[in-house]
């Protein structure tokens, strides 16, 4: 299974890269200086496929860092589904039985030569970089989709 970086460049000039926290395990994801060797940047996109309760087919991944072995949860209500806007997202364990999660999977929609990071359960909001902040440690969030702006707009770079 090949690794990737996580890319965007939320001010339309420096690249940034989707990185796990180095202090806590569990805690936000962030945004970082590329650096493709370290492992805090490296994701794994485990595919899903699956039927949800309607007998529609569901496509989506897994969005799994190699560091933390932990994959992004977007935030949730406590119905469980997705809570929109402004809201970071963080990790946790992979579902358990190879159910359908609203939270921990998601889609990609191309956007010009990029995607749209979306969480499942809410296809209108989608991974965003606060703000078109470049600082490193900033917070990364889910937002409703703004018509592709830069922040909204990541890339996928194998690497290996």
């Amino acid at each position: 299974m090949f690794d990737f970086q996580i890319l965007c460049e939320p001010d339309k000039k420096t690249p940034v890269a989707l990185a796990a926290p180095q202090q806590q395990p569990q805690g936000l994801l962030v945004i970082a200086e590329p650096n493709k060797t370290d492992a805090h940047q490296l994701w794994q996109l485990e595919p899903f496929a699956g039927v949800d309760e309607h007998d529609h087919a569901v496509l989506a991944f897994y969005l799994v860092n190699k560091q933390t072995g932990l994959v992004a949860q977007a935030p949730q209500n406590v119905d469980g589904a997705v809570k929109p806007d402004t809201q970071s997202v963080t990790q946790a364990a992979k579902d358990a039985y190879n159910i359908i999660s609203p939270i921990r999977l998601w889609t990609l929609d191309p956007v010009g030569a990029g995607f749209a990071i979306r969480p499942l359960g809410d296809v209108h909001q989608n991974l965003n970089a606060w703000d078109k902040k470049v600082e490193a440690g900033t917070n990364v969030g889910i937002y409703r989709w703004k018509d592709g702006q830069a922040n909204e707009v990541w890339g996928i770079k194998a690497i290996g």
